[in-house]
């Protein structure tokens, strides 16, 4: 992603993450147990965490 907005000029610029989610149940033929939809959220977060995005909200308060 930094690459591509190097090349409009925005290298520096702050990724904001302001959502993440994801479904349990059934979407279409797509179908997702809560254990795996827990799964996913924990990913999610873990990969956000080791990325050197700016932490703002709730969530990344100590």
């Amino acid at each position: 992603m930094r690459i591509v907005l190097g090349q409009f000029g925005y290298r520096d610029r702050p990724i904001w993450v302001s959502e993440t989610s994801t479904f349990s149940g059934c979407m279409g033929s797509l179908v997702q147990t809560e254990e795996a939809q827990a799964a996913d959220l924990v990913k999610r977060f873990v990969v956000l965490w080791q990325d050197p995005w700016e932490r703002q909200g709730p969530l990344w308060s100590g």
